[in-house]
């Protein structure tokens, strides 16, 4: 017996026969009994007058089509929320350091693999739970309200550990913060515009910079302190986390856009990817509700059946293509059988994902170039405010000039982005790609420009200051266009019914990575005097160093996975058996993972305490 290919597998169901009005079997016996018995004729329909809609129904049909637009500047405004405080600290680094009289070191600790191993592993239940349970906003609203209160108590820290345990737990609320909110996003939207909806929700993390620094300013000239800040920002986050929950409705999931090879005809999705496909399967090859009828917008669930798109406890997954939907084995079991029951549920949605994940071809490479990008932007984010602030000692203005050059030119960059993957989406679906890899390789030259900004003008700070200025607009006009565009084509690769929970795996690898940046900072700088010449070469020398080689291994990397990319879109995905290299490969890729996040870990507590 052949085995079976992930094409297989991963398949939809016999579509209904469109354009037909006969019923099934059982409603053709229903319609005979009811059209042959005598039954009084239906009443008469109301006339145009009694039938106008009332005022609430008015209303709600206004507003009904500013619920997407809202809903996604909510998250929008909670995303921000939470990439203000990483950046105020950043921008109030000299004087976290004076008042609770900590070290760089100690510093690199709370914002590198402390909070990074806390974001990687507790963003995968979460969002697992919220894929399982149907609950991504309820999730994310909970999720929101923990954060905003950790970082009130970030504000009144008093001592380092203090501080340090803030920290962790706000990584615990903003673990699956991200996730949850491209998950939404791409539910939300039609497909075709997920690419700007996503860019408009990353905008949050451009404008938490440049209020950030706006607000750095004015509490440098008033003389106020950093405490201020981060209590204002932990009350506003536990508005708008109610906000979210009172406003967004949890959308049905549409379906993803991976062309699935069937015989070389089968696709799911169809057309130019907005839906209008046939079938009623998710990617894993689980069967949710009833293929799709003529006129309705197909989403994976919700199919009328009764069961919303979820396997109910008991029910036995099907991936072969036989049954209409779920088999329930169990019925009224006892509450300990139910309980164990969806715990085998929940282990095989997760091995189910898990192998989707490993038979794709260019899952991994993406990931990993991406990671590569992100530790290179986590050390711009973190190190390069502070070392132009020395680099340019006498120029009141440049962080509030900063902030304004990163939230105006950043925010534009990344929307940017987004309208050129939606424009060129049915001419090109790599266009995502390319602007990123392109951009960060071209990026990477304005950052060196402004690393040596003042070595360009032989030390005139007047004149540096001007070629600063006008080196970051490029750096951040080339660099910034992937963000939105990058992660809205990962959420189109991934399965839809457990897509949330596939972009925490992507999220947590990519903390792991990227959060070794301000770690290899630390440890390059602890045995250097703060404020010296040598600091500020040794900074000079490491942000060149780290920022330039992740630009670059990023845009050769997703270069060189372009022909995986193509193949995984025509769901040519790696089938049968796994092989042993491929095995060794994921083996190898995770302990070394697990070594350096362990290693670097070890070195972070030894130096920083």
């Amino acid at each position: 017996m052949a085995s079976s290919s992930p094409v297989d597998l991963i398949t939809t169901t016999k579509p209904r026969q469109r354009g037909s009005s006969r019923p099934p079997p059982q409603r053709q016996q229903h319609h005979a009994e009811s059209s042959s018995s005598s039954s009084p004729p239906p009443p008469p329909l109301p006339s145009s007058s009694s039938s106008s809609p009332s005022l609430p129904h008015r209303i709600l049909a206004v507003l009904s089509p500013l619920h997407a637009p809202l809903s996604i500047f909510l998250l929008f405004a909670n995303y921000f929320l939470a990439q203000y405080d990483k950046f105020v600290l950043s921008y109030f680094r000299p004087s976290i350091l004076r008042d609770l009289a900590i070290t760089d070191p100690q510093y690199a600790l709370l914002s590198g693999y402390s909070t990074g191993i806390v974001y990687a592993l507790l963003a995968l239940p979460l969002a697992f739970l919220a894929d399982h349970a149907r609950a991504r906003v309820w999730t994310l609203s909970a999720a929101s309200s923990w954060w905003s209160l950790c970082v009130i108590f970030q504000g009144l820290a008093s001592t380092f550990p203090e501080l340090y345990c803030a920290r962790l737990g706000m990584g615990i609320g903003q673990s699956a913060v991200e996730a949850l909110s491209v998950s939404l996003i791409s539910d939300l939207v039609r497909w075709s515009d997920v690419f700007v909806g996503n860019s408009v929700f990353y905008v949050g993390v451009y404008v938490g910079e440049a209020v950030s620094g706006n607000i750095a300013s004015v509490f440098r000239e008033t003389g106020q302190s950093w405490r201020v800040a981060l209590r204002a920002i932990g009350i506003t986050g536990l508005v708008v986390g109610m906000l979210v929950r009172v406003v967004i409705r949890e959308p049905e999931r549409r379906k993803g856009l991976v062309a699935l090879v069937k015989e070389g005809s089968q696709r799911v999705g169809g057309g130019d990817g907005d839906g209008e496909g046939e079938g009623a399967v998710d990617l894993l090859g689980v069967r949710y509700g009833r293929p799709a009828v003529e006129g309705e917008d197909e989403r994976v669930g919700d199919g009328g059946d009764g069961h919303d798109g979820c396997l109910e406890p008991g029910a036995v997954m099907d991936t072969t293509g036989n049954d209409d939907k779920p088999r329930s084995t169990t019925r009224a079991a006892p509450p300990r059988q139910q309980l164990l029951g969806g715990w085998k549920l929940a282990r095989e949605e997760i091995k189910q994902t898990l192998d989707y994940l490993v038979r794709m071809r260019s899952f991994w490479a993406l990931l990993l170039s991406s990671s590569c990008r992100l530790l290179a932007g986590n050390v711009f984010g973190y190190y390069m405010p502070g070392y132009l602030g020395g680099l340019y000692p006498n120029t009141t203005t440049l962080f509030s000039r900063y902030g304004i050059i990163v939230g105006v030119v950043g925010s534009f960059s990344v929307l940017l982005g987004g309208v050129l993957s939606s424009v060129f989406w049915k001419h090109t679906k790599l266009m995502p790609l390319f602007l990123t890899a392109g951009g960060g390789m071209i990026s990477s030259v304005f950052v060196m420009l402004m690393i040596f900004s003042n070595e360009v003008e032989n030390g005139n700070e007047d004149e540096g200051v001007k070629v600063l200025y006008g080196v970051m607009v490029g750096a951040y006009l080339t660099a910034e266009m992937w963000l939105g565009c990058f992660f809205a084509f990962v959420a189109l690769l991934l399965p839809p019914r457990f897509k949330t929970f596939g972009l925490a795996i992507w999220g947590s690898v990519q903390v792991l990575v990227y959060s070794s940046g301000p770690e290899i900072m630390g440890l390059a700088l602890k045995d250097v005097e703060s404020g010296t010449d040598e600091y500020e070469t040794v900074t000079r020398v490491a942000l060149g160093t780290i920022i330039t080689v992740g630009y670059w291994g990023c845009g050769l990397g997703l270069l060189a996975s372009v022909g995986l990319v193509r193949r995984d879109l025509r769901g040519e995905f790696v089938g049968g058996e796994l092989g042993w290299g491929r095995k060794w490969a994921f083996l190898g890729f995770g302990i070394g993972v697990v070594a350096m996040v362990v290693t670097l870990f070890v070195f972070s507590l030894v130096y920083g305490v």
